[in-house]
């Protein structure tokens, strides 16, 4: 019953409620993860202002209740939701749809995940000369990642880091766009 249900439902919070229930029924653990979840309060407050985003991340809203979901999911010995992994940027979005959403663990500052999330220098040399040995990029390993690092190379998230790293979706874009491969992007 509530398979069939899912197409006809609006809200992510009750397609979340309905898959949660119904991997405790068939006791299977359900692994979230949330990438970039506070992309939306940037395009919101650029284009909307911070009064549609209070209406999201405040009281009722959309966001916060959306949270509130996935908490409920964890709670309890036999708890669906197993691991929640959430990415993003600016802790006070995470602080203002998660008040009640104590049962997280920012990891972002342990210089144990620094390079968790990203290409290391030798990712993406290996990447480079993985192409160079099969002839499909003439350029020097060196020339291209003087260009890489100019645009992709920008981020430590730990102070004790000194590893810093390359946007891994942006080289592997770069690397498509470099061998001919536009179409991989329609």
């Amino acid at each position: 019953m509530l398979l069939e249900n899912l197409n006809q439902m609006e809200s992510a919070a009750d397609i979340v409620l309905s898959v949660t229930k119904l991997c405790n029924m068939a006791k299977q653990k359900i692994y979230i993860i949330i990438d970039e979840y506070d992309n939306f309060a940037n395009t919101i407050l650029s284009t909307s202002g911070s009064d549609a985003y209070e209406n999201l991340t405040h009281g009722e809203g959309f966001f916060r209740a959306f949270f509130n979901f996935l908490k409920e999911g964890t709670t309890g010995s036999g708890a669906p939701i197993s691991r929640l992994f959430i990415t993003g940027v600016s802790p006070v979005t995470l602080d203002d749809v998660t008040s009640g959403f104590i049962i997280g663990k920012n990891i972002s500052i342990n210089p144990n995940f620094n390079s968790m999330l990203g290409f290391t220098k030798e990712d993406v040399t290996e990447i480079i000369e993985y192409y160079r040995e099969n002839r499909m990029i003439t350029h020097t390993t060196e020339h291209l990642l003087d260009i890489m690092k100019t645009w992709y190379n920008n981020y430590v998230f730990c102070k004790k880091s000194t590893t810093r790293l390359f946007n891994s979706d942006m080289v592997l874009y770069f690397i498509c766009r470099w061998l001919g491969l536009r179409d991989v992007f329609k």
